[in-house]
């Protein structure tokens, strides 16, 4: 081999060296970028925070219905046929307007029989009135007080004469007048007794009679003041017909028959609710109502009350609307409720809080010494979760830690993290 040759040969293998080491290197690199690349997407993206000073919001939604804050009733008395009515729901009447006309024939024939049962009421006292009730003489117990005194003194004489001895004769007529004497009161004391017993039920049917008077009194004034009106039902103010209860043709059950709302009545919204969204909600606190139809709420609204039901956990609010508001019954509606809670130490939001069987706690991220170098990992705090308003809790336990509060996947305590900027 000659000189040149040897040269060239030797020229291209420090070429070839060079290009391998070249290689070499640039595989390594490779390999640290795709190590690199998916030692990345292994890590979890994390973002932080810190707790921080603040308070809680709490917003509550309701949606409800506009109603009248007082409605009118009109009422009859039971029995009273149903002849014709005048108006319907949704009708706007004045005051004294006939809504509903009652059978006059039938309403004068019970004025006629009322009077006829007053009569008879008043015969019947008068009757009670005429009885008297004196006790018994006292002539049988008095009869038989002598007797017994005369047995006594024929017991008394015979004994003289007898030289002290009793007879049993004698003895028999004292026993036996003795007994008759004690009858004779027995009997005097039960007539008595009988005869203030009836004494008695007199006065009580007496009064009882004097009752039914007054009240049939009041039935025949109300007859006659109703015959009067024209046998009508006639609104007692003006305002709106809000539901009707009887039918024509039929007869009054007693009660009400037709509800109305005054015109100058007040409204409110009501609406039903979970007990647990209204924890936050008292009487006198303001809200929003948004009405149907409308975008703009009516702000500054008063809560006037918010009653529990304890049957299903529910609770009803009552939202007083301001009276220039253009409303009408049964109108849909909703409220906003805001309540700002005082300030707490430490604030962080919901996202952050985690729960096990140890309790609550959080997880915080610190630097930690790997065989790879300086790496943010995930630790655990234990926390207490003072109060949260769906967004926000206030906690006990926390300082100065830097807390997660999302990620890009599931993490556990002691986890390797990357920690991201928001």
């Amino acid at each position: 081999m000659t000189y040149d040759e040897k040269v060239n040969n030797k020229s291209r293998r420090q070429k070839f060296y060079a290009k391998a080491f070249v290689g070499f290197f640039a595989l390594m690199l490779f390999f640290t970028v795709i190590s690199r690349a998916a030692d990345s997407a292994a890590v979890a993206k994390v973002y932080t925070e810190k707790a921080k000073r603040g308070k809680l919001s709490y917003e509550t939604l309701c949606e409800g219905r506009v109603e009248p804050w007082e409605k009118l009733y009109m009422t009859s008395d039971e029995g009273f046929r149903i002849q014709e009515i005048k108006v319907e729901p949704g009708q706007t009447v004045v005051s004294d307007e006939p809504l509903i006309i009652l059978d006059k024939k039938e309403i004068e024939e019970k004025l006629f029989t009322a009077e006829t049962e007053l009569k008879l009421m008043e015969l019947k006292k008068q009757n009670l009135d005429l009885n008297t009730y004196d006790l018994s003489d006292d002539k049988s117990v008095e009869k038989a007080r002598t007797v017994l005194e005369r047995a006594r003194q024929d017991m008394e004489l015979n004994k003289e004469i007898n030289g002290g001895m009793e007879l049993e004769a004698d003895k028999r007529a004292v026993e036996d007048a003795l007994l008759n004497l004690k009858t004779a009161v027995e009997e005097k004391e039960k007539a008595d007794m009988n005869i203030n017993t009836a004494k008695e039920k007199n006065e009580i049917d007496k009064k009882s009679a004097e009752l039914e008077i007054q009240l049939k009194n009041k039935e025949i004034n109300f007859l006659r003041e109703l015959v009067d009106k024209g046998c009508i039902i006639s609104a007692v103010k003006g305002g709106t017909i809000d539901e009707i209860f009887v039918k024509t043709g039929e007869k009054t059950s007693g009660g009400n028959v037709i509800s109305l709302i005054a015109e100058d009545s007040e409204y409110y919204f009501k609406a039903e609710t979970d007990k647990e969204k209204t924890k936050y909600i008292k009487p006198g606190d303001s809200a929003e109502i948004t009405l149907e139809g409308d975008k703009i709420p009516i702000k500054n609204a008063e809560i006037k009350w918010v009653k529990f039901s304890s049957e299903n956990e529910t609770a009803e609010i009552t939202v007083k609307i301001p009276e220039d508001a253009k409303v009408y019954n049964g109108m849909s509606a909703s409220i906003k409720h805001v309540s700002i809670t005082a300030e707490y130490e430490r604030i962080i939001p919901v996202s952050a809080v985690r729960s096990s069987t140890g309790g609550d706690y959080v997880l915080a991220v610190k630097e930690v010494n790997t065989v790879m170098g300086n790496e943010n990992a995930a630790y655990r705090v234990n926390i207490e979760v003072l109060d949260e308003d769906g967004k926000n809790a206030a906690v006990a336990g926390l300082s100065d830690e830097d807390i997660i509060v999302s990620s890009n996947k599931p993490i556990e305590e002691s986890d390797r993290v990357r920690v991201k900027l928001k």
